[in-house]
Order: structure tokens, then C-alpha cells, then sequence
């Protein structure tokens, strides 16, 4: 078994490989040449009722492929005040003619934070927008700096604003962006932000809602990754009735773990009251009204680790 470490994925991978890899898996998840099983969560909950931690154990097969993985990522929030980062994990590559390992990918979370930050951008690309748009992003991360980063790039916008529960760390991520040449605000409180982009990108790990419906305004396009396990919640369940079109990843994943299923839930959107992502990636006659609102609730794909996994072990 080949053990690949992050140093070895940094020489061979780059955002435009990561890009393709993310848009075929979603896509085969869609045809259903990809089979991403339910995945499973364990939850670190801390004494005051945070959420700690949590780590997920995603998997994936493809008839394209003549391998499996199984994937380890895990994501305790605290990390950084004892210098550690949030994130950590690894992928192990299977055979599927034979089962035996083909390589540990010992990624330490890296892969999984790009292939989530090309899948935001993805998203994020589904509606028309014009280098005037101003993006909206809430969160202070790791992956809201990447999703900055990223969906800048893959839709050539040069403004950003950002949110956070933190003043201090949403202005030390806007030192980060505008060092990195991308012009950023902070808005005090989520309503600002609303109230000047119209696409807006949630990636926090939090257990209720902070981007409202009252907030936000009609045309916006939101793609809300935060909300990757049962529990997590990061939407106005409102704000998914009133939407237009409700994009997902994964239908079943995203009604047991994702924003679209807190909304049915409450019996306020029909269980098949989506389209898929990998659907609109695949067609390129998706065009929303000008005046929708839309929702992208992307829960990520054991396809997509599948797909990363892939590519590294080619290269």
C-alpha cells in the first residue's frame, strides 16, 4: 500500500484538477455511475452545549473506476487555541476487483477543504452573476477563506464581505483576502451583509439559524455548506418555502443531514421539491428568474473524496 502524504498532493494537484474532479462526481452522482452510501457522523458535543467536534467516515464506488475509497475527516472547532488546525483526515483507496488497500492519502483534511471549496464555487456559479456582484460570505474559517478565494477566481468578482460571530477574526480574514488582492467589508451583522450581496455563502458549523428570511433580499443565490450533519443549521427554514429552486447535492443526504431537511421537516417543502446540482452542471439551459431566490444545501459526497482520491493516486 502507497502512502501519500500532503507534501506529495501539493505537487501534483491544482484548483482547475480539483474543479473537474468535484464536477464529475457530482454529475455521476446525479447519473448514478457514483455511489455515495449514507454516511456516518460522530459527534464531540462540549460541556457548555458547543459543538466541539465532529468527524465523518464518507465512501464512495463508481462503475468508472476500478477502486473504492473510504475517507476519514474530522473537524474540532477549538483546535486553534491549542495550535492545532481544525481540520484533520486521510483516504484510503481500495481495490474493487480485489479489496486490497492501494494507498493511504494522508491528506490531514486538505483535500476535503478543496474539493468542498470547488464544490461551493460550483454552486455558487449556477446563477448568472457579473464582476460588479459582491459576494457575501458568512463564517471566518478555514473554508470561508477559501470559498472567498475560490469562487473570486472561478466567477471573476473582485468584492467580498464577511460576517462573523467574531469581530476580531472576520477582520483578521479580511487582512488575509486583501493581502491576497481581493477588496473586502465587514458587516456588523448578517442583515448587512444581505443587504449588499446578492450571493451569499454560509460555512459555519452552527445548530440554528443565522442567515434569516426577513434578511434576505429577493435575487439572491445562497449556497449553504455549514450544515453537513444532523444537528447543524445555518438557515431561516422559511427562507427554503420561499425559494425558487432548492439545489442539492444529494436529495437523500440532504433531507436527513442538510438545510433542505429541517424545512420538510416542518412540512414546508415537498420531499421532491429539488433539483440536483450535478443536474444543472450537466445542462447548461439553468436559468433562474432574475427576482428568485435560490438555495444550494450541499452536504458533500463520498463521490467527490472518491474523485480526489482518484486523482492523486493517477498523478
Amino acid at each position: 500500500m502507497r502512502h501519500i502524504t500532503l507534501e506529495d498532493i501539493r505537487l501534483v494537484i491544482d484548483k482547475k484538477s480539483i474543479l473537474a474532479a468535484v464536477r464529475t462526481a457530482l454529475i455521476g452522482n446525479w447519473k448514478e455511475t457514483h455511489n455515495s452510501p449514507p454516511p456516518t457522523q460522530l459527534i464531540f458535543p462540549s460541556t457548555d452545549g458547543r459543538l466541539k467536534g465532529d468527524c465523518h467516515i464518507k465512501s464512495a464506488t463508481a462503475i468508472t473506476k476500478c477502486y473504492f475509497s473510504i475517507k476519514i475527516a474530522a473537524g474540532f472547532y477549538d483546535n486553534p487555541s491549542q495550535g492545532y488546525p481544525v481540520n484533520s483526515g486521510l483516504i484510503f483507496l481500495m481495490s474493487s476487483e480485489t479489496g486490497r488497500p492501494l494507498a493511504m492519502i494522508e491528506d490531514e483534511g486538505w483535500l476535503t477543504a478543496w474539493r468542498t471549496a470547488a464544490a461551493g464555487a460550483l454552486a455558487a456559479g449556477c446563477v448568472p452573476s457579473n464582476p460588479e456582484t459582491r459576494l457575501g460570505i458568512i463564517g471566518t474559517g478555514m473554508q470561508a477563506e477559501l470559498q472567498a478565494e475560490w469562487i473570486c477566481s472561478y466567477l471573476n468578482l473582485t468584492k467580498v464581505s464577511i460576517f462573523g460571530r467574531s469581530n476580531q477574526n472576520a477582520h483578521a480574514l479580511v487582512g488575509r483576502l486583501e493581502a491576497k488582492g481581493i477588496d473586502c467589508f465587514v458587516a456588523n451583522s448578517a442583515a448587512e451583509l444581505c443587504s449588499k450581496c446578492h450571493l451569499i455563502i454560509t460555512t459555519t458549523p452552527a445548530c440554528e439559524p443565522i442567515l434569516m428570511n426577513t434578511d434576505v433580499l429577493d435575487g439572491t443565490h445562497i449556497v449553504a455548506l455549514g450544515a453537513d450533519s444532523p444537528g447543524k443549521q445555518e438557515l431561516d427554514p422559511i427562507l427554503l418555502q420561499r425559494a425558487e429552486q432548492i439545489i442539492v447535492d444529494d436529495a437523500s443526504q440532504c433531507l436527513d443531514h442538510g438545510e433542505f431537511g429541517h424545512a420538510h421537516r416542518l412540512g414546508l417543502i415537498g420531499a421532491n421539491d429539488f433539483i440536483t446540482l450535478g443536474e444543472i452542471l450537466a445542462d447548461t439551459h439553468y436559468n433562474p428568474k432574475e427576482s428568485a431566490i435560490t438555495i444550494a444545501d450541499l452536504t458533500g459526497l463520498g463521490a467527490q473524496d472518491l474523485e480526489v482520491a482518484a486523482l492523486v493516486y493517477s498523478a
